[in-house]
């Protein structure tokens, strides 16, 4: 399959294991519950889908768009999704474990309590995103964008770098600060 149109379908439960669905339109369909494991999707689009609980583990979404989009509980461990883009998305409860995320942009969405361990972030935008709860559990964030996020109910609207607003709680004396993202969670 390559450059399939799945455009306002109703496909919760589909299997497509290992499929080559390149190029494909996936707006407004209802893929909840979906497996999908190890296929390729890249350069697809999923604007305003739904894939609540899908399983999507090894799945290449590299150049995917997937915008005004519900992922939420979405198991995305080892996901490929280099320069994607995941605009204003309800990505609650993601599980991107191992996930290659490089230069993806998350603006405007709700990644609260994702997991991010081991994952590659280079480059990656973080910007008017609620990343409240998240696990950046052994990962380089060196080179992420965070801007005007919202953590734990508190809107924080300068980038988070040196001089930002994590100098009040943190002891220690270094030139970026971003590494105290990994230890703050809601009560």
């Amino acid at each position: 399959m390559f450059r399939m149109y799945f455009s306002n379908l109703e496909l919760k439960g589909v299997k497509f294991w290992n499929a080559n669905m390149k190029q494909s339109n996936f707006k407004q369909s209802n893929l909840s519950k979906s497996k999908l494991q190890g296929s390729n999707i890249s350069d697809s689009q999923f604007n305003q889908a739904i894939f609540i609980g899908a399983q999507l583990q090894g799945v290449n979404l590299n150049n995917a768009k997937i915008n005004n989009s519900d992922f939420r509980g979405v198991d995305m461990q080892t996901v490929e999704f280099m320069d994607g883009e995941a605009i204003n998305s309800d990505m609650k409860s993601i599980n991107f474990t191992g996930a290659n995320l490089e230069n993806a942009d998350f603006s405007g969405s709700n990644l609260s309590n994702v997991n991010f361990t081991d994952a590659s972030i280079k480059n990656i935008r973080f910007i008017s995103s609620n990343l409240s709860n998240v696990n950046f559990n052994k990962i380089d964030l060196s080179r992420v964008i965070f801007k005007d996020i919202l953590f734990c109910g508190k809107r924080v609207v300068r980038k988070i770098s040196n001089s930002s607003f994590l100098d009040g709680i943190i002891n220690q004396e270094k030139r970026d600060n971003t590494s105290i993202l990994k230890f703050l969670y809601c009560d």
